[in-house]
Parts: structure tokens; C-alpha cells; sequence
């Protein structure tokens, strides 16, 4: 009987420890092509703060679809508006906690091994050159969403939309030019400099489609609105704004 009531205590203790680690963490849904950088801002914030940070990465549109369904989620930083429009509209953020954190650029890109092969110096000259081209799906992530804009503006669109391949979100897409099964794909400059063996072919104008800016803020629904405040600021302060340079990215108030 001491026996029984020995293992019951400890499933007891077990049981309250991992419930005091889900209540010591908050939890931020990032866009996808912020995964490593993110990470690694999460291990400083944790070692400063005490406050651990659990990161859920994946197309923005798809991550604010989520939380508008009830999924537990403290903050958000998203690679575009839309996504942050969509919770702002249900009443899901935070008042004033929002801000501009960073900025991006799209590019084309292909493997190292072919890009010889691929006679194309200009987004412009895509429509020509009879590639299979892979772009995020510009109904699930911001970046196909940009891509989508640039090609329509630059007159594009109706010819290649349906020679398009879409991936769920950016890492997706940059997956599927890594492995062969596309030509060439339009994704973050950020993103392609994570990934050996592929090769810039060609940068997508600025004015052909909207800014990239990563919006964040805070979940309303949140019980750690103090905890992602200080994880906001983090965010904007000196060692992050450096990690985010080392991984190409620019913030938003930087040069």
C-alpha cells in the first residue's frame, strides 16, 4: 500500500512540474523564415529574463487562422500586415502592444548546380525562360502574397500562374528548389542565405510590390501579457537588433 501511495505522489509532483513549466513559458507563433533567428533570440531572452520562450512557426496567415480558432497562443510576429489585420479586426490584440520590428526582400533563387543553366538575370525575364518556379501559397503566407503582387505588377502573373508551385509556407517553398523538384523559387533573401548550395539569380524590384515589414504584438487572450512584454522589448533592444543583422535581417528602424 505505501508502495501505491509512493507512485501516486510522484505521478502527483511529475504532474505539477511539467504544469509549472507550461505556466514559466510564453508562447510566440513566428513566421516561418524567422525560425532560426528566433531560436536563437529565445536562448538570449531566457538567459536574461528567466522567462522561457516556445516558438510555433509557419506561413502568418496560417498562424492567425489559428489563434482566431482558439489556439493557446501569448504573442505573434508575422512576416506582413494581413495576418495582424485579421486579429486586429476580431479584437484579439493587445491595445498599443503592437509594432514595425523588421524588414525583408524577396529574390529568386536556384541550386548552385544548375544556376549556370538558367538564363535569367531579371524577375523580368521569368516569363521567358519556361521555368518551373515555386512561390509560398499567397493564401497561406505573406510571402507568396508578395510574390503574387510583384508578378501581377510586373505583368507576369497570367503567364506563369499556372506553372506555379506552391509551397504551405516559405521554408516549404525553398524546400522544394533545394531538392530539384523546381527550377527556381521566389522566396526571402533571409531565407536563401541559410542554405548552401543555392544561388541569387535575380532581385524582385521593391516597387513591384508592398513593404515587407514583420509586425508583433500581444495576444489578448494571454495570461503573461507582463512576460511578453518584456519579450517585445527584448525584441527591439541592442543584442537582438544585432542577431537579426547576423541573419541578414534589417530592423525596421535600422539602415
Amino acid at each position: 500500500m505505501k508502495g501505491v501511495l509512493f507512485f501516486l505522489l510522484v505521478l502527483l509532483v511529475a504532474a505539477t512540474s511539467c504544469g509549472s513549466d507550461e505556466e514559466d513559458e510564453i508562447v510566440v507563433f513566428t513566421a516561418a523564415s524567422l525560425t532560426e533567428v528566433m531560436e536563437q533570440l529565445g536562448l538570449y531572452f531566457t538567459e536574461s529574463e528567466g522567462i522561457k520562450v516556445r516558438f510555433n512557426p509557419g506561413g502568418s496567415t496560417s498562424l492567425a487562422q489559428k489563434i482566431i480558432r482558439g489556439a493557446p497562443a501569448d504573442a505573434f510576429v508575422f512576416a506582413g500586415p494581413q495576418p495582424m489585420a485579421m486579429l486586429d479586426e476580431r479584437g484579439l490584440i493587445v491595445t498599443d502592444s503592437t509594432l514595425e520590428l523588421l524588414v525583408n526582400e524577396l529574390v529568386l533563387v536556384a541550386r548552385s548546380s544548375t544556376a549556370d543553366e538558367i538564363e535569367v538575370s531579371s524577375i523580368e525575364e521569368m516569363g521567358d525562360a519556361g521555368l518551373r518556379v515555386a512561390i509560398a501559397d499567397p493564401d497561406l503566407a505573406p510571402a507568396g502574397r508578395y510574390a503574387r503582387e510583384s508578378l501581377q505588377n510586373l505583368g507576369l502573373w497570367q503567364r506563369l500562374e499556372h506553372g506555379l508551385v506552391f509551397g504551405l509556407d516559405v521554408r516549404v517553398t525553398l524546400g522544394y528548389v533545394e531538392t530539384g523538384n523546381v527550377d527556381a523559387a521566389i522566396v526571402y533573401r533571409t531565407d536563401a542565405q541559410i542554405v548552401e548550395g543555392l544561388e541569387v539569380l535575380a532581385s524582385i524590384p521593391k516597387g513591384s510590390h508592398s513593404p515587407i515589414v514583420y509586425p508583433a504584438g500581444a495576444v489578448v487572450r494571454s495570461s503573461r501579457v507582463e512576460e511578453v512584454g518584456e519579450f517585445l522589448r527584448f525584441l527591439q533592444g541592442d543584442k537582438a537588433k544585432e542577431t537579426f543583422q547576423e541573419y541578414g535581417f534589417i530592423p525596421h528602424n535600422g539602415d
